[in-house]
């Protein structure tokens, strides 16, 4: 079993009244720029959100539009395909399925993981679920969106 840490920290300088009025935005607009935390994807010790001379492990990322890239990607990806997960502020996630496991890899640094489906699946589901009950706690209106039950169909 691989060790995955997957995590969000709110932004030490987020500005809440960046994101007042986000529940009337476009939903594109909401996945790109609002909501942005520091995020962290380490797996076996590897940080594929680094960015050497930048980034060394957590990067600022909007939070519902990363989760929900990554958790839909990992989960519709069928044996032998592959896709990508776009890191706003330039660079992407490739993640490739062979049967069980993901081949992951940066393409900002020379970091390449594999993993089992199911370890990065659930460790996708859990940050979706840690995306949404964030935003919901700095703007509870985000609920209304008519986006919200794609972003978080578990969250009420």
């Amino acid at each position: 079993m691989a060790m995955i840490e997957l995590s969000l920290l709110p932004a030490p300088d987020y500005d809440a009244d960046a994101d007042a009025g986000a529940e009337s935005a476009p939903a594109a607009a909401i996945e790109h720029t609002y909501f942005v935390v520091l995020v962290r994807l380490n797996i076996d010790g590897q940080e594929l959100l680094a960015f050497p001379g930048v980034y060394s492990d957590r990067r600022p990322l909007p939070a519902l539009g990363f989760a929900s890239q990554l958790l839909r990607t990992v989960s519709e990806l069928g044996h032998g395909e592959s896709g990508t997960v776009t890191l706003e502020d330039g660079g992407v996630l490739s993640i490739a399925r062979d049967g069980d496991h993901l081949a992951v890899a940066s393409s900002l640094a020379a970091t390449r993981v594999t993993v089992l489906r199911s370890d990065l699946l659930g460790a996708a589901r859990a940050l979706a679920r840690v995306a949404c009950d964030y935003v919901l706690s700095v703007s509870p209106a985000m609920a209304t969106h008519a986006s919200w039950r794609d972003w978080c169909p578990e969250v009420p």
